[in-house]
């Protein structure tokens, strides 16, 4: 059942609605909290204009997302930018959250429309709690959560140091974590939760080990999620760029 299966490679707005066809070839395309950074040859500009491409693959008699609420965690530059501004050109309000101020009130104006900017860091209990009970007192439900804050620091084996260790699985494994357990009780029957993870997640590059493993533990989620959300009707899945 392509509703339920979880670690499907399809774009993000066309999953919210309905998920559909497989798209072009993903870009490679690391998140670092919410700024995109080349994992390639690509300038960051580039992979910015591929990834608005890639949301936007889909049939044309889609129902779009008018009237749902969605939110994206780093959804102020890269992936979660072009996310929002596809997410809200089909209708969506969309709450997109960051920690630097003037990225995110960029952002808000890049995206128009139905857009709301709230700051905050994903690996903060407080900034989720506040960032949530704004969503409860303004919109009430949420339909849509894409987890896409995320951070990379290469390291070869031998040389991971604590510090990176400790701070990548904080932001893309445990934010990840309870970032969506907080979303739980505000989503809707029938609502979708979309995690970022990465083509590193199951291809062994060097200098990955710590953000492999974290972007594994994101595939995890997915599948166990499934499972356990089946009864609400709650679509769990993955975009691997």
């Amino acid at each position: 059942d392509s509703h339920t299966i979880a670690s499907m490679e399809w774009p993000a707005a066309r999953w919210a609605a309905s998920p559909i066809g497989k798209p072009k070839p993903n870009a490679s395309v690391c998140h670092a909290a919410g700024k995109a950074r080349s994992c390639d040859r690509r300038t960051d500009r580039q992979q910015t204009c591929l990834l608005n491409e890639w949301v936007s693959i889909g049939r044309s008699d889609m129902p779009g997302l008018n009237g749902k609420t969605a939110m994206v965690t780093g959804g102020s530059s890269g992936i979660g930018l072009a996310i929002a501004q596809r997410f809200v050109k089909e209708g969506a309000h969309v709450y997109i959250t960051g920690r630097r101020q003037s990225e995110l009130d960029a952002a808000k104006a890049l995206i128009g429309g139905h857009a709301t900017a709230v700051r905050g860091d994903a690996t903060s209990t407080a900034d989720l709690d506040r960032l949530f009970e704004a969503v409860t007192h303004q919109t009430g439900k949420l339909d849509i959560l894409v987890a896409n804050s995320g951070r990379i620091e290469p390291e070869e084996f031998g040389q991971v140091t604590e510090d990176n260790f400790d701070k990548t699985f904080a932001l893309n494994a445990r934010a990840t974590l309870f970032t969506a357990q907080k979303a739980l009780p505000l989503m809707r029957a029938g609502g979708s939760v979309i995690l970022i993870s990465s083509i590193a997640a199951y291809k062994g590059i060097d200098g990955y080990t710590t953000y492999s493993a974290t972007k594994a533990a994101v595939r995890s989620y997915a599948r166990t999620w499934t499972h356990e959300f089946k009864d609400r009707g709650i679509r769990i899945n993955t975009l691997s760029p």
